[in-house]
């Protein structure tokens, strides 16, 4: 068994057991345990009581179904931290490798005739619809050493070289038009190796032989840091998107992921709700940001406009199990590319900006800015004098976001003169 099938093993059972896990906690939740609890914690609130030993009896039974609450939610992390673990290694695994090659890799030569800036600089939502779907510069060179016919009907969109099919760049391609796990996804974790391989690893190719990078940012990261940190409230895996890219710390790209094909109206509405207001502190001039929604195997492709906040269809949707459709998803990445070498080459992005949802390092804390909070994230090793005193760390958790408000505000200005001190 080859490392790449014993780890998809692996993941097939953490899967399987992490789905056990979430149907017994909400079976629990949504059962007669869950009422019960919720009834116990609203009259233990508010209830005025003159019976002590009543009252007592009530604190134990809440307390018990507390245990066996978190003990579902523990069991239910443990199993979703290893898929996350599990995936990270997979993606690795299946990342293209470089094939040893005794020509010289034409990855920047074939970059270099595939990413040419438009004439034009777009400023808003609506111009990107024709750029988007301009017809590529070239064709595109595809590493097949068997098996020709397998893109057959691609025959006017790809080629295949006996030098450029060696390239790093035609590996990448093939990878992408090659993903045909849609269909099987179960998970969104499951969901994020799929995207990588078709969107996120080709645009980090291609930026990176345009001279610029793309950084990407997954939220799967943030929630394993959190596992082993204490934060304000702030700290919820669904504030920021499922998937950031940056250039120039500019958030350019995001999107949402979700497992069933059902679920693509709430990916749409998320793309709106997280991270689409335009602020100049972490957009400068920019009045516009690329995302795309998937949902199992579907995918489309929006802008967000930035005066109106709504979303502007960049694609039809794009059903991935179709080789056209994976075609055409790269088509969309390559053209991303050129608006942004567009955008580099007009200086369209701000010198300096807050970079939105990105950690950033601060001693032994992090400090993530949002749309409206500030989210600061303390080891609980750094948090000296409370490290044997739960209830005290519990209570700094629990206090709520509107308690919070002007301390993170005071928080966010004090940190952003550190940030623009430190870049003068």
């Amino acid at each position: 068994m080859s490392a790449v099938e014993d780890i998809k093993r692996q993941l097939e059972v953490a899967t399987t057991h992490y789905e056990r896990c979430v149907e017994k906690l909400e079976k629990f939740m949504e059962g007669e345990k869950g009422d019960r609890l919720e009834e116990l914690k609203r009259n233990l609130r508010v209830k005025k009581w003159t019976d002590t030993d009543e009252k007592e009896a009530w604190i134990e039974e809440k307390e018990d179904l507390e245990k066996q609450e978190k003990k579902l939610e523990a069991s239910k992390d443990r199993w979703e931290l290893q898929m996350e673990k599990l995936q990270d290694t997979l993606i690795e695994l299946e990342r293209p490798p470089k094939r040893p090659r005794s020509e010289p890799d034409k990855t920047k030569f074939l970059c270099e005739n595939l990413i040419q800036p438009f004439d034009t600089l777009p400023t808003h939502a609506g111009q990107l619809v024709d750029l988007i779907n301009r017809p590529l510069l070239a064709k595109l060179p595809v590493c097949l050493y068997s098996d020709l016919g397998k893109f057959r009907e691609l025959d006017d969109c790809i080629y295949y070289d006996e030098i450029d099919r060696a390239s790093e760049l035609a590996i990448v391609i093939k990878a992408a038009l090659s993903e045909t796990r849609f269909t099987q996804i179960k998970t969104e974790i499951q969901l994020a190796g799929a995207v990588d391989r078709l969107i996120t690893f080709p645009l980090e190719l291609l930026c990176s032989n345009s001279d610029f990078q793309i950084e990407f940012s997954r939220n799967a990261n943030e929630r394993r840091y959190t596992t082993k940190s204490k934060s304000t409230p702030a700290t919820i895996k669904n504030t920021r998107p499922d998937l950031l890219g940056y250039v120039k710390d500019v958030v350019v790209i995001k999107n949402e992921e979700k497992a069933a094909r059902i679920d693509l109206e709430t990916a749409k509405e998320e793309l709106i709700s997280k991270f689409s207001k335009l602020d100049p502190l972490y957009f400068g001039n920019i009045q516009f940001l690329i995302c795309f929604a998937v949902a199992k195997d579907i995918m489309c492709f929006y802008a967000i406009d930035g005066p109106s906040k709504t979303l502007v269809p960049l694609s039809t949707e794009l059903y991935l199990y179709d080789l056209k459709a994976r075609y055409t998803s790269v088509k969309i990445c390559i053209n991303i590319v050129r608006i942004l070498k567009t955008m580099i080459t007009k200086n369209a992005f701000p010198a300096k900006v807050i970079p939105l949802g990105k950690s950033l390092d601060f001693g032994h804390s992090t400090i993530t800015f949002f749309e409206d909070h500030v989210q600061k994230v303390v080891p609980e090793s750094e948090l000296y004098g409370l490290e044997k005193d739960c209830k005290r760390v519990d209570t700094l958790k629990a206090v709520s976001y509107t308690h919070l408000t002007k301390i993170e505000f005071f928080l966010f200005i004090y940190k952003l003169c550190i940030l623009f001190y430190n870049r003068n």
